[in-house]
């Protein structure tokens, strides 16, 4: 599962381009709620579509309604092409999460923090849906490699960047990318303690 992620300018030139974008496409609605960096469900994000064959980030928010209630914030990779709540958006609608980061807990509650080594960006495989006239996303989960397996179940789908035009732009691609695993991540405490890193 993942419930939070970073989205932080400082030091990644990619974040910085994207989020100038937002502010010159969408002008004073970019300027009228301020965006945290550690991104949590039902909060407005950017994210990358495909308009016209091009890429191009929209603010949409993190969640779809749950057919009870709450908010649905992930998807499972190996159902999501069977679901009907999402089928039609994995062919149709699909999306890219920038970010630094993100977070995970372990089963004592310890907060992580997981990243690509030596880069400043990381990408999540994500679908999206128009709900009463909202664009709204949810992140795509799969399998732990072993740089996550001893703290969750689960991970982000995360995309190397020479994914994200294919997940965006090549329909043809789209099973393959989400059968892929994931590339190894840096993890490192957020309580102040040390852990040891899984690097690739």
């Amino acid at each position: 599962m993942c419930g939070r992620y970073l989205f932080s300018a400082a030091g990644s030139k990619e974040l910085q381009a994207i989020a100038e974008q937002v502010r010159q496409k969408y002008g004073t609605k970019a300027a009228s709620f301020t965006m945290p960096e550690e991104m949590y469900p039902s909060v407005t994000a950017p994210v990358l579509v495909s308009e016209n064959g091009n890429i191009t980030p929209e603010l949409q928010s993190w969640g779809l309604p749950g057919l009870r209630s709450g908010l649905v914030i992930n998807a499972r990779a190996e159902t999501v092409s069977q679901r009907p709540m999402f089928r039609r958006s994995l062919f149709d609608r699909r999306c890219v999460i920038p970010t630094a980061g993100f977070y995970e807990w372990d089963g004592a509650k310890h907060k992580y923090y997981f990243h690509l080594p030596h880069q400043p960006v990381l990408y999540l495989a994500g679908i999206y849906d128009n709900v009463s006239g909202v664009n709204s996303f949810v992140i795509l989960t799969t399998a732990p490699n072993d740089s996550m397996k001893e703290i969750h179940d689960r991970m982000p789908l995360v995309l190397l960047p020479e994914q994200v035009g294919p997940w965006l732009t090549e329909p043809e691609k789209v099973l393959e990318i989400l059968a892929a695993e994931p590339p190894m991540l840096v993890k490192s405490r957020t309580d102040g303690q040390l852990a040891l890193d899984d690097l690739a």
